[in-house]
Formats: C-alpha cells, structure tokens, sequence
C-alpha cells in the first residue's frame, strides 16, 4: 500500500493542470508498471499494491474533485449543513464480522482467525463491485469525479483510507459522525 500511495502522491502533487481524471489514470498506470517492474505477480489481486484516493483541486469559484475507493469527501457549508461526495463502503460485513467477535470475547483482530479469509475476499472484489487503484485498467471504470461550487462552503474534509468512526451499525453511513467529531463545527445536519 505504501508504495501505491507514494505513486500516486507524487502523481497529483506533480500533475499540473491535468485534470485530476488525468492523473488518476497516470497513477494507476504507473503503479502497474512499478509492480511490473519489480516481478510483482498481479494474477491474484491480493499482491497487488493499491490505494485508495480522494483529492481536490481548488479554484477562483469552484473545485474539482476526484475519488475511488473508500475514502470520503465531505463538503461542509457556511450554514453548518454538509454533503458526502459519492463513494464505495465495502467495508460493512468485515466490520460486522469484527463486532461479532468482540461479543465472543476477541479482543484482538488478529485473534479472529476469519478475519484473514474476510480481506482476502473483498480486496478479490476490487475493481469489480468497487475500485482501487492497483494497476487493473478497470479500475478507471470506479473513480467517481466532478466539479462543485465553492459558495458557501466553509471546508472541505479528506478521510482517506475509508476512515469511519466506530458506530454500532457497522453498515451505516458514518458521514454525520465524521463531521460532528471533526471538531470544526458543533451543529451539523444533512443536505
């Protein structure tokens, strides 16, 4: 993961005017070629390197963004209202799975012996039912973009890396709980 994430840094830090599609495909091809590089066998997507992104790229009256994967954008408004920018949550059944076996007494994750077998499968599912980048060409097929006005916005929050507030739904969307424990503002509610 770390090598995928510095490519792709590097890529949307150097990228220019690009637009950030642009650059979300030059990293994903240049982490192909880097793991080509290095004899990385990619025929089972569990040796892949990957990442997942959220960026955005500020100007005069508006921002364009890009995301794929779990990581979340989160525009919060003047008025204290917010909106989560479209992404994947895959993470559902290995959060319930988790939940599980702390009501068995596991205290640990790496206790769980399913656990393993859990993220195994889902990262099988990349760029199949969600994406990553990892050098899989379909995985351009997953990044969700667009452009969006900065009126009334105070911030605009990155939780990379699929960040979610531990909650006792483990299927529920956390954006709300995201923003209320980010500290920037006390009364928040939904668009």
């Amino acid at each position: 993961g770390y090598l995928a994430v510095s490519i792709a840094e590097r890529i949307f830090r150097e990228g220019g005017d690009e637009s950030l599609v642009t650059l979300a495909k030059t990293a994903n091809e240049r982490i192909s070629a880097e793991m080509s590089r290095r004899g990385i066998d990619v025929s089972d997507k569990v040796n892949r390197w990957c990442t997942t992104v959220s960026v955005v790229r500020i100007r005069d009256k508006e921002f364009e963004w890009a995301q794929i994967g779990d990581s979340s954008i989160v525009v919060i408004c003047k008025d204290s209202s917010f909106k989560k920018l479209p992404n994947y949550s895959w993470d559902a059944e290995t959060l319930t799975l988790w939940k599980k076996s702390a009501s068995r007494g596991i205290k640990s994750i790496s206790q769980l012996s399913e656990m393993e077998a859990q993220v195994k499968k889902v990262r099988r599912q990349a760029n199949i039912t969600y994406g990553y980048l990892n050098g899989d060409p379909k995985a351009v097929s997953f990044l969700k973009h667009g452009t969006e006005s900065l009126e009334n916005v105070a911030h605009i929050l990155l939780f990379t890396d699929g960040f979610e507030l531990p909650q006792e739904n483990p299927s529920a969307d956390g954006a709300e709980a995201l923003v209320k424990h980010s500290n920037i503002l006390q009364n928040v509610r939904m668009f």
